[in-house]
């Protein structure tokens, strides 16, 4: 299993971005989410701007982002502005994420870390004869057109990333994902609503139909969709991404992601999580009572916290803290060269 975090595409870059590559074209670690650089967007999307500049006073007083939306998280509960706001951040982070991917991507004619990292790992799931399957806790597609373009994933059909040859679960959802609003959604407003309505009435929707694909490119996706070629009743949808929290996040992923995700613990004896802090605690707890206890994790992480902070985010799921074998090198070194390092770690 390889598990990535944001860490992951901000070092994408083989090599790391030449000097003077702007920051706001690369993607953004989550501390970055809704720094100043991005104050363009805004002019796009206003009904954000409270929540944004929120939490920007956060993070510049030391509090982390997801500390802050757990905060905001809390307070929806009693009052129903702040569900507004929170559903405001989702399509903030859907084109925000979706601009900054799609322009970092193209600017290397796609050749990113993940070309290698795939390339290499398939190598070597070859020689094994291993299975391999790929948990990202980032909403860009980076990683999926890699996949597209070296294993068959089809990005324009959910059910592909689950039958691919290396499957592909995205834990917290994706740029060109949506979910339907129950159909009572619709009766809240008297006429078709645009995007500004649906925010204003985040609290009265029921966001709780299935995953889908709106297409195999990032778009901003509309406020409605017709589940039918003949015209079936008009139904609210929403992007299918999940707000950054620490406690209650939840998965934004399709079931048939989640079946395949408690049927592969069981079977995963390597793990290599490269760019992950580890704090998703909705995660570890699929792990209980299901992962072996020979199981051997490898991460990868750019600095020398981050490993201190997975041993500390981890608990106490069966996984031996002495068998986290840390390797304190970007994501950039670990792909490099040929063999790389990822090559000979995964011979070992």
């Amino acid at each position: 299993m390889v598990i990535l975090g944001a860490g992951a595409s901000f070092d994408s870059w083989p090599g790391g971005p030449p000097t003077g590559t702007p920051e706001r074209d690369r993607p953004p670690l989550a501390r970055d989410l809704f720094d100043e650089r991005y104050a363009p967007l805004l002019n796009e999307h206003r009904k954000a701007r409270f929540a944004v500049d929120r939490l920007r006073a956060a993070v510049k007083a030391g509090a982390d982002v997801e500390q802050e939306l757990e905060k905001m998280r809390d307070l929806a509960d009693r009052d129903s502005f702040y569900h507004s706001h929170l559903m405001a951040i989702r399509y903030y982070l859907r084109d925000l994420i979706g601009t900054t991917e799609l322009t970092w991507s193209q600017e290397k004619g796609g050749v990113t870390n993940y070309v290698r990292l795939v390339g290499q790992v398939r190598e070597w799931a070859r020689d094994a004869n291993e299975a391999v399957c790929y948990v990202t806790f980032n909403y860009d597609m980076l990683l999926d057109r890699v996949l597209e373009d070296q294993l068959g994933l089809w990005r324009g059909l959910i059910d592909s990333y689950v039958r691919a040859p290396h499957h592909l679960i995205k834990f917290h959802g994706s740029v060109n994902w949506f979910r339907l609003c129950g159909p009572s959604s619709i009766a809240v407003f008297e006429h078709t609503p645009n995007i500004s309505q649906i925010i204003d009435r985040a609290a009265e929707l029921e966001p709780t139909g299935e995953v889908q694909v709106w297409g195999q490119e990032w778009s901003r996706i509309g406020a409605t969709t017709r589940q039918s070629s003949l015209g079936g009743p008009e139904q609210i949808i929403v992007p299918a991404l999940s707000i950054p929290l620490q406690r209650k996040a939840v998965a934004e992923c399709p079931t048939s992601q989640l079946e395949l995700l408690e049927e592969v613990i069981p079977q995963t004896t390597r793990v290599l999580i490269v760019g992950w802090r580890g704090a998703e605690k909705h995660f570890w707890n699929l792990w209980k009572g299901r992962v072996r206890t020979d199981v051997r994790v490898d991460v990868c992480c750019g600095g020398p916290d981050m490993p201190d902070g997975i041993a500390y985010n981890c608990p106490p799921i069966g996984i031996e803290l002495r068998q986290i074998n840390n390797a304190q090198m970007t994501f950039s070194a670990l792909v490099d060269g040929w063999p790389s390092r990822l090559q000979r770690l995964l011979s070992l």
